[in-house]
């Protein structure tokens, strides 16, 4: 439910502005993609995914979540000057969830530029269910692989999990804990 302009009035303007509509569309698909992608690998991975369908399907969920995170970062920078005011609070806060806020961006491109590159490494063509084939911009090398595959599977995987994670629970802490509706701005 919209804040009444009464409640508006007495939350800091910080905590009552919104994201422009682009950005909360482009934060919450980022959101839906990634849990598509993490769910399709999952499957893949825990039942007899004999044809490779879920992988495939992963690896253009993938592609796609990479074209998606451009545009993100795109809008994000097209609409800085529209965006709410920084959330108040101590600095060591607001330079966390900076900082936090950085490195998810940096590890949601990382994520599937290192899945392009695995599979081109491992000298497979990444296609997309079919349909096409991406450009392939590396020859296949084994033993890099096997590094950019710990990369994307333990190192990326693993950051960005945690990052969300915590990015969830201070999204979390600011609504039951500080009561300060800061979610509001992303809804």
């Amino acid at each position: 439910m919209p804040l009444s302009s009464d409640d508006q009035e007495r939350l800091p303007r910080s905590i009552s502005a919104r994201w422009p509509l682009l950005v909360r569309l482009f934060h919450w698909t980022s959101a839906l993609l990634l849990l598509t992608t993490w769910a399709l690998i999952w499957l893949h991975e825990n039942t007899s995914d004999d044809t490779d369908q879920l992988l495939d399907w992963h690896k253009a969920c993938g592609v796609l979540f990479l074209v998606w995170m451009i545009g993100r970062i795109v809008s994000r920078v097209s609409t800085r000057k529209s965006a709410p005011p920084a959330a108040t609070g101590p600095v060591w806060q607001q330079r966390l969830a900076h900082s936090t806020h950085g490195l998810l961006y940096l590890l949601m491109l990382a994520m599937p530029i290192t899945g392009i590159l695995m599979v081109q490494l491992g000298g497979h063509p990444v296609n997309i269910l079919g349909w096409f084939d991406l450009p392939t911009i590396i020859d296949a090398d084994r033993h890099l692989k096997k590094i950019v595959h710990e990369l994307h599977t333990e190192l990326v995987w693993t950051s960005l999990w945690v990052l969300t994670l915590l990015h969830i629970v201070a999204a979390l802490y600011h609504q039951l804990i500080m009561k300060d509706k800061l979610i509001n701005r992303m809804k």
